[in-house]
């Protein structure tokens, strides 16, 4: 199993239970849990987005399979930490200028590139 974090929310990425206790699974939920505050996601397959959540708060995040049987035993837990992404910088930009000259001819300039 394993957790990507995202900006506000974690992706939870697993493999089905090698035993299905007899019956055919009919869907997962995943759980991200930290500082008394739980967030879900449900689905059918791998992977689960579970949204929702605090950007900077490290979370603990596990999977359970549910069958006509019921519900399996919560995976190991694993942790993430949401965040927003880094932006690129902005490209830098070039610019040319004109100019008319005192006889009516007219003369072009490039300056080096505005960074910002």
């Amino acid at each position: 199993m394993a957790a990507t974090a995202g900006d506000a929310s974690i992706s939870v990425s697993f493999a089905a239970p090698t035993s299905d206790g007899g019956a055919a699974i009919t869907g997962y939920t995943a759980s991200c849990s930290a500082s008394g505050v739980s967030r879900t996601a449900t689905g059918a397959a791998s992977p689960l987005t579970v949204g929702g959540l605090a950007n900077g708060v490290t979370y603990a995040c596990t999977v359970l399979a549910t069958n006509a049987v019921g519900s399996g035993s919560a995976s190991a837990a694993v942790s993430a930490t949401p965040a927003v992404a880094a932006k690129p910088p902005a490209p830098a930009r070039a610019f040319t200028t004109t100019q008319s000259i005192s006889d009516g001819a007219q003369a072009t300039r490039s300056p080096s590139p505005v960074w910002r």
